[in-house]
Formats: C-alpha cells, sequence, structure tokens
C-alpha cells in the first residue's frame, strides 16, 4: 500500500485532532497520529508527547464554541525527487 502525499496526510490528521467535536476525540486523534515518544519542537522549544496533549486542550479551551475549524491558505507538495535522497537510521 503506498503511502499517502504528506499534504494529505497532514491535513488529514490536523483536521481530525482540532476539529474533533470532544476533547476525548481530539485525544484520540493525537494518539493515532503521534507516538508517545514523539519529540518535537515548535519555534525553537522541545515538545514532548504529554505537552502536544496540553497544547491541543489550551487551544479547544480558548474557543468559545469549542467547535474549532482548521483552514488551509495553502499547501504546495514537491514531486518525488530521486537525486535528493538521505539514508536514516531509526532505533
Amino acid at each position: 500500500m503506498p503511502l499517502s502525499p504528506l499534504t494529505h496526510w497532514s491535513q488529514e490528521h490536523i483536521r481530525d485532532i482540532f476539529e474533533s467535536r470532544s476533547d476525548t476525540e481530539a485525544m484520540l486523534a493525537i494518539e493515532q497520529t503521534f507516538a508517545t515518544s514523539l519529540r518535537a519542537t515548535i519555534n525553537g522549544k522541545d515538545l514532548a508527547y504529554e505537552d502536544l496533549k496540553q497544547l491541543v486542550q489550551a487551544i479547544r479551551n480558548s474557543s468559545s464554541s469549542r467547535s474549532l475549524k482548521v483552514e488551509w491558505q495553502k499547501a504546495i507538495e514537491f514531486p518525488a525527487d530521486e537525486q535528493n535522497r538521505v539514508s536514516a537510521k531509526f532505533p
């Protein structure tokens, strides 16, 4: 089964997380999207899995209607470039 393009994957999962009808659904969407060993950065600051869950919860709590809508203004797909491949090893 081929992988879906990153843009499609991102739009689908971000929508599932932020446009969930309940906090429980939002947390489930995070669990289905990210590994608990997530290590990421936002604006140069480290973000662990639990931090991400807290951030999403805070964003959801800040909405008066609790019903968020994600609007993509622009997404650009680049075609596969076989000349630009990097080997990576994951634990």
